[in-house]
């Protein structure tokens, strides 16, 4: 793999990682309410 394709995948898994972190979040508020 290119050096771009390395950036890439690591800037992807670390999007997932922080929207999946928000989603659970989103998800505790909602059932606390």
């Amino acid at each position: 793999m290119s050096n771009i394709q390395i950036i890439a995948f690591i800037y992807l898994h670390r999007f997932l990682h922080h929207f999946m972190h928000f989603q659970h979040t989103a998800v505790h508020i909602f059932t606390v309410w």
